[in-house]
Parts: C-alpha cells; structure tokens; sequence
C-alpha cells in the first residue's frame, strides 16, 4: 500500500522524537465534531466545497499555517491527499465554507486539482478523511512556490512547532 509521503513525514516527524515536541493546536467544525459524519456538501455528492474550520491553540512564535485533508483508507493508493494548503497567517484561524483565507497557497492535491477536492469513496464504504493543521516557525521562503512537493515536504519537517487534527466519516449511498 502507498503512503502519501507528505503525510508519512510530518508523522514521523512528529513520533520520532527528532524535534521539540511540537504545541497541540485545536481543529473544530461547525458542520461536524470529531469522529462524526461529514455533510453531503463538503463531498462529492454535493457542493464540494471545504468545510468551515477553526483553528486554536497556535503558538505565539507561528509564523504561518498549513492545513492538509486526506482519506487514510484509500485501498488502492494509500493515503489520498485531498487538499493541501500552506501560507496561512498565524491569525487566520477562522476558515469560512467553501474558502481559504487572502494570501494562502493551495497545492495540487492527489486528484490533479489545485484546491479542495471532497470525500469521494466507493458506495457502501465507509471513509476516514483526516484534516489536520501545522504551525510553522518559518515563512515559506519564495522559492517553494511551484516547487516540486519533496522540495516543500523537505523544507517544511525542520519547522513544524504545533499540530492537530480533526477526522471526519463520510460513507456514499448512491
């Protein structure tokens, strides 16, 4: 099975121990908890857009934030990145429905689309999608914009000072 090598990094990074413990940072959503059951609006079989997020707990020292969505239970790939996001303000903490804040960047996620492509599995199925936050101790420097995604995912390891995460379900119908 392939692991989304992205994601692989930033948790090993985060069990190995290699670098201070990074600050436990909160990921919330108003259209549903932890665990819970993702709306038919963020996937697919809706308006595919991006769920609303709340970000909390973020370090004084954050210099910008980074949020990722995958489905940890895609069978024939590994991890699906479904959305990558980098270049937040440390203050923008509040995501609205279906928008990022001013100024991110969004990298082309496992579906070949630069943006947020929504839960999608096989009828019948019942999915894990993983959004998960990380504060940065550094700005993206100019040159990892189009830059290859191991060139961002070497860069980005060394400075990750805070991480949370939020899991959704979603299962289709249809």
């Amino acid at each position: 099975m392939k692991h989304h090598p992205f994601i692989l990094g930033i948790g090993l990074l985060l069990l190995c121990g290699c670098t201070k413990q990074p600050a436990t940072l909160t990921l919330t959503s108003t259209a549903f908890g932890d665990g819970g059951m993702i709306p038919a609006s963020y996937t697919c079989d809706g308006a595919d857009i991006s769920p609303p997020l709340a970000i909390g707990n973020v370090p004084k020292n954050a210099k910008g934030l980074a949020v990722i969505m995958h489905d940890s239970d895609t069978q024939s790939e590994g991890d699906f990145l479904h959305w990558a996001v980098w270049t937040a303000a440390p203050d923008a903490v509040h995501w609205a429905e279906g928008s990022v804040p001013a100024g991110v960047t969004q990298g082309q996620n496992d579906a070949n689309v630069s943006g947020y492509t929504g839960p999608c599995p096989p009828a019948g199925s019942t999915h894990h999608y993983v959004f998960e936050v990380f504060a940065y101790d550094d700005h993206f420097p100019t040159m990892w914009f189009g830059s290859s995604k191991s060139t961002i995912e070497d860069n980005f390891h060394a400075h990750v000072i805070g991480h949370g995460a939020l899991t959704g379900l979603y299962q289709r119908t249809k």
